[in-house]
């Protein structure tokens, strides 16, 4: 005899209830540049553990960003996750100023060329002028205490 198919069954879960979310925390909206209908990324589950705590910790949208050259930020609310893809070239990402800014910036480097991101602002960043990624899937975020960059990971 089949078993009988229950709604649940039937109707795909809401993204909020992956398993690494918590099934009452509702989905950011996610914004793409121009140009991009569809993104695609690959996180271990340790990242999607701490995008998903920082998206759900913050108010307002979220930004995907997908890089392949020097970058400057603007957000100053809400998130954004740039995705820097190094494998044509060193990458620096220029921050906007830390001063009254609420944002959280998450840099990830994608790619494994030996290029590297760097990462620099008119602030400090953790009492140092600049944040240096050499490796593929390595990742850190920063917010403002209003003064300098903090690193949160």
């Amino acid at each position: 005899m089949a078993k009988k198919r229950q709604l649940d069954d039937l109707v795909p879960p809401p993204v909020a209830s992956l398993g690494y979310l918590d099934p009452t925390v509702k989905p950011v909206p996610v914004v793409f540049p121009e140009g991009i209908d569809n993104l695609t990324i690959s996180l271990s589950p340790a990242d999607k553990t701490i995008l998903a705590s920082i998206a759900a910790a913050v108010a307002g949208s979220s930004v995907i960003t997908p890089v392949t050259g020097d970058y400057t930020t603007i957000l100053t609310t809400g998130t954004e996750l740039i995705l820097c893809d190094a494998t044509s070239g060193v990458i620096n990402i220029s921050l906007s100023t830390a001063v009254g800014n609420k944002a959280t910036l998450i840099i990830k480097k994608i790619d494994s060329s030996a290029n590297a991101v760097i990462t620099t602002g008119l602030e400090l960043i953790d009492n140092d002028l600049t944040q240096t990624i050499l490796f593929q899937n390595t990742t850190f975020a920063i917010i403002s205490n209003n003064v300098k960059w903090v690193r949160i990971y």
